[in-house]
């Protein structure tokens, strides 16, 4: 691999982990302002809240927090099958393992 696709592929990740932070940041954020805003622990909280639920700002909380979790489960999903592709295919591919499992009356 030549030097500039290395320095290519080190962009590439770089702005993937920027987006990882980013929805981490607005995921811990949003869980901890919609308990704040629109689920207040108090006597009063607890009977507002129906009326809280449907308010602009408590539905835009709860879509980031959804989608915020739904984007960090992906990210986990990617960096493990980039990891399980390094530590088991790779090395069947070294090993020519591939071959065998491909055409078993060659050996």
């Amino acid at each position: 691999m030549s030097n500039y696709n290395k320095l290519i592929l080190a962009k590439k990740t770089l702005g993937s982990c920027y987006v990882y932070i980013l929805w981490i940041t607005i995921h811990y954020m949003a869980t901890h302002l919609y308990t704040h805003l629109c689920t207040p622990l108090t006597f009063t909280g607890y009977f507002l809240s129906p009326f809280f639920v449907n308010a602009p700002h408590c539905q835009g909380l709860r879509w980031c927090i959804v989608h915020g979790a739904e984007s960090i489960n992906i990210f986990w999903l990617i960096l493990g099958s980039w990891f399980t592709t390094k530590l088991v295919i790779k090395p069947m591919c070294n090993l020519g393992g591939l071959t065998q499992i491909n055409n078993p009356g060659n050996n």
